[in-house]
């Protein structure tokens, strides 16, 4: 997956199921087996902070902000070194605090897989 795959993702349980299984951690294709009793982590914002707290032990920070009035930014940072010394490793804007997290979370662990 490209980011540019991950910035064209809608919200929804297809979001859900990739969040579920390229970030929390749960093995194979949740939807396959037709399991729907994950959290709506992108629709719904106490879900979606589970996704923030899941990067937070994984030592990656997040900057969630309200833009403009009609977007929010979430971007994931990683310590680097030295006082104040953070690298983007993710980062989306969405219509909804919880798309941005959840893309920008997908985006923060492709690149944490090229490193």
């Amino acid at each position: 997956m490209t980011p540019e795959d991950i910035d064209n993702l809608q919200a929804g349980r297809e979001l859900d199921a990739l969040v579920v299984t390229e970030i929390m951690g749960y093995e194979g294709c949740v939807l396959a087996h037709g399991d729907s009793t994950f959290p709506p982590y992108s629709t719904d914002i106490a879900a979606a902070w589970l996704v923030v707290e899941k990067l937070s032990a994984l030592k990656l920070r997040a900057q969630i902000e309200d833009s403009d009035g009609k977007s929010w930014t979430c971007t994931f940072h990683k310590w680097i070194g030295a006082p104040f010394c953070w690298d983007d490793v993710g980062s989306s804007i969405a219509d909804t605090a919880p798309l941005a997290i959840c893309r920008a979370a997908l985006r923060a662990m492709l690149s944490q897989g090229d490193k």
